[in-house]
């Protein structure tokens, strides 16, 4: 797992607020050689077969499938999973979190997205299966020398998945050069649920298993 340092190259002027962004690029990943070429073209053609369901109604205005995508095709779920494992290995998350939302979205010329973040979920993730040299947008991001917000622009690859918290507000501008945009992207929820039953659980065991005096 590679980790992104959001703030790379901009270490003595940017401070991250607790900001962070990991990512590892999946068409690059030896781990994975030969699968991504193929679930990319799968889902890009599932996105441009399905068409736009949500209408533009959503901060993305760009063409775009339901919020339960993953219920639906298999690839889709098959990219959260894998966001999932990245939360667990690379943000060190420590508590239960399920797959709650997961879409593609398909940004032609003059697409965007506007300024939001993803709360009350705990984690997103975004997967560039093409990229439009449009850059993603970080807001309020914090400048050392005179505290005032700015914002940083990443500009995303084909093959990049990117971890983050759902806190973070972000956007796509506009781009007019021909060029698609591709992405699957999700939340993830704090199981409570599961976080009770595992401390009832730990709580019993501990019970029955006190340290014995000698």
């Amino acid at each position: 797992m590679k980790r992104y340092d959001l703030f790379r190259g901009y270490e003595k002027t940017f401070v991250s607020q607790e900001i962070k962004i990991f990512s590892d690029n999946l068409l690059a990943n030896k781990e994975y050689k030969g699968l991504f070429p193929r679930i990319n073209k799968e889902i890009e053609n599932y996105i441009k077969k399905t068409g736009d369901q949500i209408k533009r109604i959503s901060n993305v205005k760009a063409t775009m499938t339901d919020w339960q995508t993953h219920t639906k095709d298999g690839n889709f779920m098959a990219i959260a999973m894998l966001a999932q494992d990245m939360c667990y290995d690379a943000m060190k998350v420590k508590y239960p979190i399920d797959i709650g939302d997961v879409w593609g979205a398909l940004y032609k010329d003059n697409d965007f997205t506007a300024p939001h973040s993803h709360k009350p979920s705990m984690w997103s993730f975004i997967y560039y299966i093409k990229s439009n040299d449009a850059p993603l947008i970080i807001h309020d991001v914090i400048n050392n020398s005179d505290g005032l917000p700015i914002e940083l622009p990443i500009f995303p690859k084909e093959g990049d998945m990117f971890i983050f918290s759902s806190a973070i507000r972000h956007s796509v501008p506009p781009i007019d050069n021909g060029k698609e945009r591709i992405i699957v992207a999700g939340n993830f929820w704090y199981n409570f649920k599961k976080q009770l039953k595992n401390y009832e659980r730990n709580k019993k065991w501990k019970k029955n298993h006190k340290e014995k005096k000698y």
